[in-house]
């Protein structure tokens, strides 16, 4: 924990309407050799809040007693506005209740300001600043979790199954506001081939470049998944039948002008097949625009592929 402490600034916020406490606080802080401490305090939560929206602290120190409010209130609103930095609850009484509602609350630690000393408020901190620490690391490793459940092992895209947990919210979001819904099913035309003369590892460059150059291409209210082998699935909101034509005849020309590189030297070219599916009074529903979509690509392929149809 010391080396929490050595960096170069500890950014501290107190909420007290005390102004003599607050000051022999500040002068407790001071001491701290390990870190320079940047101290600021308020005498009212809507003033420590104002500023908590503007500016990021490390910890926060809040008075139980703060005329018309408690701290436990001032923790709630802060609480409320999504800030999770540690906050350690000060009192006037060594009151067992009021620690335990205060933990309860959601404080990190509970000191009494009549037993304040530079050891006790050094251990605080230093025990705050560790649970910050590995609440952060375990926030951390959740996020990752969950991004690795959602994505795509090879090309970073969203994968199929929360893929379609999306399109359904669109689906649904564009029904009740009747605006147009497009999916684009799409295929790099033989891929056997890729990997066959390339090998398999080729093959799977090929797959993430061509990932690339079409993800860069989907505008911003679009989603985009790699649905399954060398599918790739798209949805538009917003887009009816000719602007999802045009864009899907924008990613197949983009994708047949690509040029590939093998570790040989050989440079070559592969194309796609795009079906494209409609959100309308005959589909409306997530099964059947992915149904739909599926028998317009096949039909591009039977056609002779590097083609759109829908």
């Amino acid at each position: 924990m010391r080396n929490e402490l050595q960096h170069p600034e500890l950014s501290i916020l107190l909420i007290d309407d005390d102004r003599g406490d607050a000051e022999l606080l500040r002068r407790l802080l001071s001491d701290h050799s390990e870190a320079r401490i940047e101290f600021v305090s308020f005498t009212t939560s809507s003033e420590a809040l104002s500023e908590l929206e503007r500016r990021h602290v490390d910890i926060i120190f809040i008075d139980y007693l703060l005329g018309p409010e408690t701290g436990l209130d001032a923790l709630k609103k802060i609480r409320q506005l999504g800030i999770t930095r540690p906050v350690i609850m000060l009192t006037g009484q060594g009151d067992e209740e009021i620690a335990v509602r205060a933990m309860k609350a959601g404080a990190a630690d509970y000191l009494v300001k009549g037993r304040l000393s530079r050891d006790g408020l050094q251990h605080a901190l230093m025990n705050v600043m560790e649970k910050a620490a590995l609440h952060e690391k375990i926030e951390e490793q959740r996020m990752e979790l969950e991004r690795l459940a959602s994505t795509d092992y090879l090309t970073g895209l969203w994968n199929r199954r929360h893929f379609m947990e999306c399109l359904e919210e669109s689906v649904s979001r564009a029904t009740d506001e009747g605006t147009p819904l497009s999916l684009l099913l799409l295929d790099l035309d033989h891929f056997k081939r890729v990997n066959d003369t390339y090998g398999h590892a080729m093959g799977d460059e090929v797959l993430k470049a061509s990932c690339e150059l079409i993800q860069r291409m989907v505008p911003e209210d679009g989603i985009i998944c790699r649905f399954g082998g060398e599918e790739i699935c798209i949805s538009l909101s917003g887009s009816g039948k000719g602007g999802a034509r045009d864009f899907a005849e924008q990613v197949r020309w983009a994708v047949a002008h690509h040029t590939f590189g093998a570790p040989s030297g050989t440079k070559f070219r592969i194309t796609c097949s795009i079906g494209i599916a409609y959100l309308d009074e005959k589909l409306q529903d997530v099964v059947s625009l992915v149904h739909e979509a599926d028998e317009r690509l096949y039909q591009a392929k039977a056609e002779g592929r590097n083609k759109v149809c829908g």
